[in-house]
């Protein structure tokens, strides 16, 4: 003790630890409500996992991819179709896309980047490759050049005849 400070006189208590005062009604409610938010959130991740589970787990197998001669026949039926509404130049372009698309599906050769010259090298050197295939291919390809870069002109019964040109390569390739 220093002697600035004063002696202390009277009796003092002991210590018997800390005070617990009882709980109040609105404690209760913080507690219940933060309860309940627990419960939501645990069952909202609940539902999450298992619906990302569901999503994992396929119900089935995949449906077979379709041939390639499937899909060139219901492109040459949409643009006989479409025949009589679209211009020309973009009738042959989407004829000769999907013949380049056949071609490349069905022999390997990388169609849609070559050249309808190149590919016709290509589809030559190529083994497995039916020479009347690819000679009609490359008809069809030369008749739907002719008209995208030479801008020719023909009449619907000309478009309509190079489509069924065009449904002559399915299968020979």
């Amino acid at each position: 003790m220093d002697s600035l400070t004063q002696t202390a006189t009277g009796m003092i208590r002991p210590d018997r630890g800390p005070i617990m005062p009882p709980l109040r009604p609105v404690d209760y409610m913080v507690m219940a409500a933060g309860a309940v938010l627990l419960a939501a959130l645990i069952a909202l991740l609940l539902r999450l996992w298992l619906k990302s589970r569901r999503r994992k787990d396929p119900s089935g197998a995949p449906p077979p991819p379709e041939p390639p001669e499937t899909i060139l026949a219901s492109s040459l039926d949409a643009l006989e179709r479409e025949v009589a509404t679209l211009p020309r130049d973009v009738f042959y372009e989407r004829l000769a896309q999907a013949l380049r698309a056949y071609a490349a599906a069905v022999t390997g050769v990388p169609a849609t980047d070559l050249t309808t010259s190149e590919l016709d090298r290509e589809l030559t050197r190529r083994a497995g490759v039916s020479t009347e295939g690819g000679e009609a291919l490359i008809a069809a390809l030369r008749r739907a050049d002719l008209a995208k870069f030479a801008r020719f002109e023909d009449e619907e019964s000309e478009a309509r005849s190079i489509v069924r040109q065009a449904r002559s390569v399915s299968g020979k390739l």
